[in-house]
């Protein structure tokens, strides 16, 4: 109870309770402190496992052996440390800390799963919100209620699966799944270059480089000021890159693609067909570029595309044409064998009466 006690446990598993406590309590067996609390001034020697206080604690583990962590009522920061620890947040909004892991852990608190590093072997029951590691993190959060994910430094990947959750990356080249328009991403500018997946429709922030649309969803992506990479799904998307210097591919779908100011880049790279054409609404000549990936655009050459493959009217002049753009539709149509018996299967539709030549394109 209060006063400075010394509590020694001996041989066996053994237990310091604070349920008692007025006050908050940290503790850490580790370093042999105690502060807070009932906890104020108390040493604790042969202790593996504690219980906290009705208020906010933070109670971490040994390096040796396996801890029990019960934080009680409160919301609780618990740390293991090495060993198969039990980490027990009880009610509140708990956190499972690794920020002092020495590799890095792949946790899932949906499927009750935790491995790697100072992971390894633990059990986490009514945990909420985990703090990774140094290095490169997996951490999942629940379907169920507000997670708070952080993964520190390293190259993490974080999912909050359902609910309203907080994202925070951390230097390293992050990737962020968000599922929720409420999710919110946090990330400091110069920590790396990082990636938002999003399922539900999405503008990154301004310390965000890239967005990829999940699922089949007809969703819109915006990206922001800086230079991004703007991606699509197999639904019918709006793609924005806003200004700077744009990357947008809509992939799949009818997908409307904008680049906004700047030097844009619109990448076509996935299978052709009346259910794969893309807008591009505001394609300037000279700042813009068309990239086609030669895999799709079977027969073109790698480079910036001949000028005797490019064509402007209804359909191919020669054998040698295979970009045809008809400048009263503005529609572009890819010509695998000129004027053999192959249709031309139009993959994009620009401005009408737009001034485009072969310089606009490039294959990869």
């Amino acid at each position: 109870l209060g006063g400075a006690d010394t509590l020694i446990g001996g041989l066996g598993s053994d237990t310091a309770d604070y349920t008692a406590s007025t006050a908050g309590i940290i503790i850490n067996l580790e370093a042999g402190t105690a502060a807070g609390g009932h906890a104020e001034g108390d040493t604790l020697t042969g202790i593996e496992n504690l219980n906290g206080s009705a208020f906010d604690d933070t109670l971490t583990g040994t390096d040796a052996g396996a801890n029990t962590l019960n934080g009680g009522v409160g919301n609780d920061v618990l740390a293991g440390l090495e060993g198969a620890d039990t980490l027990d947040g009880g009610s509140g909004s708990d956190t499972a800390d690794y920020t002092t892991s020495t590799a890095g852990v792949i946790i899932s608190l949906e499927a009750g799963t935790a491995a790697g590093g100072h992971a390894e072997g633990d059990v986490l029951t009514s945990i909420e919100n985990l703090t990774g590691s140094a290095y490169a993190d997996t951490l999942t959060g629940t379907d169920a209620g507000a997670n708070r994910l952080a993964g520190g430094a390293g190259n993490d990947l974080l999912d909050g699966l359902g609910g309203n959750d907080t994202l925070i990356g951390g230097t390293g080249d992050d990737i962020f799944i968000v599922s929720s328009t409420g999710d919110r991403v946090i990330e400091v500018a110069g920590e790396g270059r990082d990636t938002i997946r999003s399922s539900v429709d999405w503008t990154v922030g301004v310390t965000v480089e890239r967005l990829e649309l999940q699922g089949s969803g007809n969703l819109t992506g915006n990206g922001n000021g800086f230079d991004n990479t703007v991606g699509g799904n197999s639904g019918d998307n709006i793609l924005r890159g806003g200004s700077g210097v744009d990357t947008i591919a809509g992939y799949l779908g009818n997908d409307r693609l904008v680049g906004g100011e700047g030097r844009d880049t619109f990448v076509f790279n996935s299978v052709l067909g009346p259910d794969n054409i893309d807008t591009i609404t505001d394609y300037t000549i000279a700042d813009d570029m068309i990239l086609l990936e030669n895999g799709i655009f079977a027969g073109l050459v790698e480079g910036m595309l001949a000028a005797t493959a490019f064509h402007i009217g209804t359909a191919a002049h020669d054998a040698s044409d295979r970009i045809i753009f008809n400048s009263t539709t503005g529609g572009l149509f890819f010509d695998k064998d000129g004027l053999g018996g192959i249709d031309a299967i139009q993959f994009a539709t620009v401005t009408p009466g737009l001034a485009i030549n072969a310089g606009e394109f490039f294959v990869v």
